[in-house]
């Protein structure tokens, strides 16, 4: 059975079908755009920049960035920083992006 339309928005909104499940089912319907944003004592934390410095680290180290295939990210402000996890393997931090702040 294919679910009904309207299931299957409610789900790409929830994020449980992928974009190719949707075109599997012959429907299409445009991404929803998501931020996450990080806040504390004055600061913003950007998903993306984050996402981008870790990124960064993997390529840096001499791995082709098409070598990754799961990046973890953990926001831990009271450290000020930002652990990661490679592929479920690598692991590292480093300081939270765009602060000077001192905990």
């Amino acid at each position: 059975m294919i679910p009904s339309d309207e299931y299957v928005k409610l789900k790409m909104i929830c994020g449980l079908y992928s974009k190719s499940e949707c075109m599997i089912l012959g429907r299409r319907y445009k991404e929803v755009k998501q931020n996450v944003y990080v806040e504390f004592y004055g600061e913003q934390i950007d998903q993306a920049e984050v996402i981008a410095q870790a990124k960064k680290i993997w390529t840096d180290s001499g791995k082709k960035a098409s070598d990754l295939k799961k990046l973890e990210i953990y926001i831990k402000p009271e450290d000020d920083r930002v652990y990661y996890v490679f592929n479920g393997i690598d692991s590292g931090s480093f300081p939270i992006i765009n602060t000077q702040n001192d905990f």
